[in-house]
């Protein structure tokens, strides 16, 4: 096998811990950060599909978001305020 597929394999096994609540994906984690961290090039073959699944298996493991939607404010500009608005 050649790294690239070795690191493909290794993103489906964390898919499957990650949908089966398996207690061994962080071990799969470390592995794939250690493959990566060896041979950066390969960051060239992951699909954005893997990488967010690498990102959902980080989120689980540290209990956080990374990333969420800003909620922007639905204020009107001033030259549109009317009598009714205030």
């Amino acid at each position: 096998m050649t790294p690239a597929e070795v690191i493909k394999e290794q993103i489906l096994t964390l898919e499957k811990a990650l949908n089966e609540r398996l207690p061994n994906f962080p071990t799969v984690l470390r592995t794939i950060y250690n493959n990566l961290k060896t041979d950066a090039e390969l960051v060239t073959f992951l699909s954005p599909e893997d990488v967010n699944i690498i990102v959902q298996g980080l989120e689980h493991q540290k209990n956080i978001t990374l990333a969420s939607t800003a909620m922007g404010s639905k204020k009107k500009p001033a030259s549109q305020l009317t009598l009714d608005d205030l």
